[in-house]
């Protein structure tokens, strides 16, 4: 870590880089500006540690690094020796030997400065460009999937929708979901609590300020981690983000011999916010899948993983110069666009020798291809609460959901609705209405309008491209509360037209319900509660 103490003038003495948000004059006021706000409760304590206090909050998701354990023997004999011909030089510190908190802080603060100096601020002129520009696209790519929908001989009756709804709520119904993971491995409780840590941080990116998102994440895994950029504005294909480093970093005490040295690490996460604003709109809606890698990716957040990328890579690599480390892990979390985003870029990432990273997404969109979504598995994890719609829809399975419901029918159903229906009125009004003869006329109007209507919608459907990306964990409704396994992507190939598709994409009424209910179940606890408090985040 003294390493940083050598860095080039320009990154120890330049320019203060602003808050990395374009936060307006106020909010600067209330809100001091990353570069020079140090966390004193921090500062007072010892930032080395010779073992970790907190565990790493994934470490069970993606399998973690583990610690080798001490070799015995004349290897662990000879290392005592060492440690002891060692002690004195290392108890020993010079008078003009930096502090180790200021080595830290300083650390923080490069990491603050290069983080910012890649920001860039648009005139008015620009803003109109990328935001015309992105709706433009995104306008001819929903034409070009709609394509098949439009056509002439598609009819869309509007009850059609309710009635659909509701034989898919028959068809799909807890007894056959269980049916359909029973050879599925379920997700364990420590694998479940540490998915929790990252809907917590989820959950914190969608905070308006710089101020609030530091507030929670000092509330999070005892206050371990430094935030060190935070955007809370997002653009078309650059999505809000906030990033943060490990405070506790482990280092080896005394001399090792090469065999029994473990890889170093310097641990930074980066939590990118779903969709909230316009412009996140906009990302979502370009949704084309266009040519990625071996494979086809969903078009607007390919481009934002990219611009995560290549926003802080070399920031990255700088501050693990600066850090002494041997490596970065990385952890990238999001929701939603903030999902897909994050497992674009963990993809990326990886190509680097020097990071190795991972992520864990909640309702992320149809990302990738099959196979590309397949070589991801061991770095990427897609948790899907229930029926979300989002993991389930492109602009294929969009358009083939569209052609399900228009040629449904529902003509039976609705015979029946207005059956009972008139059968009230006769036993609440003093009314002798001629049931069958007004049910023979409307089945006749049915046979003549609708039903031919319903026959006439084509039967031909578009080939689903897009998958949710890596491992999936599917979060769904047993008949009894939750249960959670691990699911084959593919499963995910069509969008549940049920009553809670978008309740379930939610972050609290979807998630964290569904990961409360399991941990109460399962632990047989009712009273059981996150250590973090998800709903106390001052998220609107």
């Amino acid at each position: 870590l003294l390493l940083v103490t050598h860095l080039e003038p320009t990154f120890a003495e330049g320019a203060t880089a602003g808050d990395a948000t374009n936060l307006n004059e106020q909010e600067c006021q209330q809100t001091e500006t990353l570069d020079q706000q140090v966390d004193s409760s921090f500062l007072q304590n010892k930032i080395f540690t010779q073992e970790e206090n907190v565990a790493d909050p994934f470490s069970h998701v993606h399998g973690g690094v583990p610690s080798k354990e001490q070799e015995g023997g004349i290897a662990s004999m000879l290392q005592s020796v060492v440690k002891l011909l060692s002690l004195e030089k290392a108890d020993v510190k010079k008078d003009d030997e930096p502090a180790e908190s200021d080595l830290v802080d300083g650390l923080f603060q490069t990491a603050r400065q290069l983080a910012s100096s890649s920001d860039k601020s648009r005139s008015h002129g620009e803003l109109y460009d990328l935001f015309s520009g992105a709706f433009q696209q995104a306008i001819e790519m929903m034409k070009r999937s709609m394509e098949l929908v439009w056509s002439s001989d598609n009819h869309f009756n509007i009850l059609s929708f309710w009635y659909y709804l509701e034989y898919e709520d028959e068809r799909k119904n807890p007894s056959w979901k269980r049916r359909k993971h029973r050879y599925f491995k379920q997700v364990d409780l420590d694998t479940l609590q540490e998915l929790h840590n990252g809907l917590y941080l989820s959950q914190l990116s969608y905070a308006d300020s710089v101020h609030d998102i530091r507030d929670g994440l000092a509330s999070f895994m005892n206050n371990t981690w430094e935030l060190v950029y935070c955007r809370t504005e997002g653009l078309p294909r650059e999505p809000a983000h906030f990033m943060a480093i490990k405070k506790e970093m482990k280092k080896q005490d005394g001399m090792t011999f090469p065999w029994q040295k473990e890889t170093s690490y310097l641990d930074v996460t980066i939590v990118v916010r779903g969709t909230k604003e316009l412009g996140d709109l906009l990302s979502d809606g370009l949704l084309e899948a266009e040519d990625y890698r071996d494979g086809k990716a969903h078009a607007g957040i390919a481009e934002s993983g990219a611009y995560i990328v290549n926003k802080h890579i070399e920031t990255l690599k700088r501050v693990l110069e600066a850090s002494g480390r041997d490596k970065i892990r990385l952890s990238l979390v999001g929701h939603s666009l903030g999902a897909g985003t994050a497992a674009v870029a963990a993809i990326e990432y990886n190509e680097h020798p020097l990071i190795e990273a991972s992520s864990i997404g909640f309702g992320c969109p149809a990302l990738l291809s099959l196979n590309l979504s397949q070589t991801a598995t061991d770095f990427v994890t897609t948790v899907v609460a229930d029926s979300d719609i989002i993991p389930r829809m492109s602009g294929a399975t969009f358009a083939n959901m569209l052609l399900d419901v228009a040629s449904y029918d529902f003509t039976s159903k609705a015979l029946e609705d207005l059956h009972d229906f008139l059968v009230f009125v006769n036993a609440s009004l003093p009314l002798d209405i001629p049931i069958d003869d007004i049910l023979a006329k409307v089945n006749s109007n049915m046979d003549r309008y609708d039903r031919p209507a319903f026959a006439k919608v084509t039967k031909e459907r578009l080939p689903r491209v897009l998958y949710p990306p890596g491992s999936c964990i599917h979060l769904f409704r047993d008949g009894f509360g939750y249960t959670a396994s691990y699911t084959p992507c593919s499963y995910f190939d069509s969008v549940d037209v049920t009553r809670t598709l978008l309740d379930d994409h939610m972050l609290i009424p979807g998630y964290h319900r569904a990961f409360l209910t399991m941990l109460r179940d399962r632990m047989k606890n009712l009273h059981f509660d996150f250590q973090h408090d998800i709903m106390a985040l001052p998220v609107t």
